[in-house]
């Protein structure tokens, strides 16, 4: 069993018996998980279950937006006032350096992030610049090469699609009709 102590804004549920054992779980936005959970996959990877780490991995594994890091940080501090933004700097780094967390291109050019740990690919509106997730089916065989030129060692790969949104395409059609409606200026 893990032992660590929380800060004292860290999300708390009593403890909860359940078969005789105590379990303490964690509610990070109306999400329960056993906070066990948490800091086992952060020993995992060799970090130390700190309270800003868990509250910031909860947060990433169940944000789906590709947040930057001052996205994040608002979020959370609306419920952790004493986390700081370099704390979150500094946390998504770490996490970015031992893979619980990946970077993705953000259309402002901002590092964004995401927690998602099942594999999916992504596909960004090459005109309103939003990005989607794309799951990748289960007979996807596309493997990367091991190793590329330059020495540089291939550790983890996605497909990125360039694509045209429905609400982008829908704009377009409406743009084209109104075109068509729209009388001709006489000269």
């Amino acid at each position: 069993m893990c032992l660590f102590l929380l800060p004292a804004w860290f999300p708390y549920l009593p403890p909860v018996k359940t078969n005789g054992h105590e379990k303490i779980c964690c509610n990070f936005m109306g999400k329960e998980r056993r906070m066990s959970q948490t800091a086992e996959q952060l020993h995992r990877v060799g970090l130390k279950a700190t309270g800003p780490r868990i509250v910031m991995l909860e947060a990433l594994e169940h944000d789906r937006s590709h947040p930057t890091a001052e996205q994040l940080y608002e979020r959370l501090r609306q419920h952790y006032p004493s986390l700081s933004l370099s704390t979150v700097y500094q946390t998504l780094d770490t996490f970015l350096r031992v893979g619980l967390c990946h970077w993705v291109p953000g259309a402002d050019g901002r590092l964004r992030v995401e927690g998602a740990t099942q594999r999916h690919d992504h596909a960004i509106c090459r005109v309103c610049r939003r990005l989607f997730d794309i799951e990748r089916g289960k007979d996807a065989t596309l493997s990367p090469p091991m190793e590329l030129p330059h020495g540089l060692q291939v550790t983890d790969w996605r497909i990125e699609y360039e694509v045209i949104c429905v609400a982008c395409q829908e704009e377009t059609k409406a743009g084209k009709q109104q075109a068509q409606i729209s009388p001709k200026p006489k000269k």
